[in-house]
């Protein structure tokens, strides 16, 4: 067993009455209390708060915290589960989509982010879901949109196929046959929108 002790510095936490707060040796810990974003006044867990922190509980654990109060921006990984928070803020995704307010939320962030399952992972959001399983094969039920306002649609192989194996084009000699059938070497044999 090592006996090496290393030493960091650890900034002071600023903590609220009622909080839970278990820290490592290392700039590691974990935060019970409710919701902030900040400072012990910030968030729906401040008794200034509408509701007066009530509804509002939180969980934050982190590793490398660099100031007083615990951020999900700042911290240099952080896993952060509030009953009632503002999600985007917190994240600093409000650019992105629709922004939520007052919400329950679960805010993941590093440097780098991964998630590995080993049979399948399942994401879904009310009816539209995605699911990775194991063995390649990606599903994605819901209206698919790439990009914003996108200007353009996406061509669907086999309808396109379907479609150019049966145009034919006046000329002054009468109508041309159908052109040439795309060959099945062109698409993929593993991808396939319903």
């Amino acid at each position: 067993m090592s006996t090496d002790m290393v030493f960091e510095e650890v900034p002071r936490l600023m903590r609220r009455t009622g909080d839970s707060y278990l820290s490592g040796q290392n700039n590691s810990s974990i935060l019970l209390g409710r919701d902030r974003l900040g400072s012990v006044d910030s968030g729906y867990g401040s008794v200034d708060s509408v509701g007066g922190g009530v509804g509002a509980g939180a969980i934050h654990l982190s590793v490398g915290r660099s100031r007083e109060d615990p951020s999900v921006l700042e911290d240099r990984a952080t896993l952060y589960l509030s009953a009632k928070t503002d999600p985007d803020t917190a994240a600093d995704t409000a650019a992105i989509g629709n922004e939520s307010i007052a919400k329950s939320g679960a805010i993941l962030r590093g440097d780098c982010v991964r998630i590995s399952a080993r049979i399948d992972l399942k994401v879904s959001v009310g009816r539209a879901y995605l699911i990775i399983g194991s063995d390649g094969t990606i599903v994605i039920e819901g209206d698919v949109s790439l990009g914003q306002d996108a200007a353009e649609r996406i061509i669907r192989g086999d309808a396109f196929s379907r479609f150019w194996n049966t145009v034919t084009v006046p000329t002054p000699m009468g109508p041309s046959g159908p052109p040439p059938p795309i060959p099945e070497s062109i698409f993929s044999p593993r991808n396939k929108v319903k």
